[in-house]
C-alpha cells in the first residue's frame, strides 16, 4: 500500500531511532488487535492501548499517519483504528468517555457473527 508522507523507516533514520525501538513498536501494533476481550471492556482496553502506542510513536519524534500504520501492522481496517484512537484520546482526557464505543461494539459483534470462509486452495484438484 502506498503511504502518504514519509515511511516509518525513513522517518526513524532521520530522527535516529534505533531499529530495536521500531521493531518493538511494530510488535505492539501486531499484538494490539488481540488485546482485551469481548464487550465494552475489550473496546476500552484496545482504545487505551492504541492511544498509548500513539503517544510512544510521538515520544520517538516520529510523525506519520498513525491509523494507517496501525492498520498495516494489526490487520484491522484503517477507519476502525482511527475510531479506536479517538476513543482512547477521549478516555485519556476524560471528555465524552463513551465516544465511538457503541459503533466499535457493533462492529466487533458483526465481526464475531460473520462466518469466516476458509481460503480456496488452488493447488488441490
Amino acid at each position: 500500500m502506498a503511504q502518504s508522507g514519509p515511511s516509518l523507516n525513513k522517518e526513524a533514520k532521520r530522527r535516529r531511532v534505533s531499529p530495536e525501538d521500531i521493531a518493538a513498536l511494530q510488535k505492539r501494533a501486531e499484538a494490539w488487535a488481540s488485546l482485551g476481550g469481548p464487550g465494552r471492556a475489550g473496546v476500552q482496553a484496545r482504545a487505551r492501548a492504541a492511544f498509548a502506542l500513539y503517544l510512544d510513536i510521538l515520544r520517538h519524534g516520529l510523525t506519520l499517519d498513525f491509523p494507517r500504520w496501525l492498520s498495516q501492522h494489526s490487520g484491522i481496517p484503517r477507519t476502525t483504528c482511527q475510531r479506536y484512537l479517538k476513543s482512547g484520546r477521549a478516555l485519556a482526557t476524560g471528555s465524552k468517555a463513551n465516544r465511538n464505543q457503541s459503533g466499535l461494539l457493533a462492529e466487533q459483534r458483526e465481526r464475531e457473527q460473520t462466518p469466516v470462509v476458509s481460503p480456496i486452495n488452488w493447488d488441490e484438484e
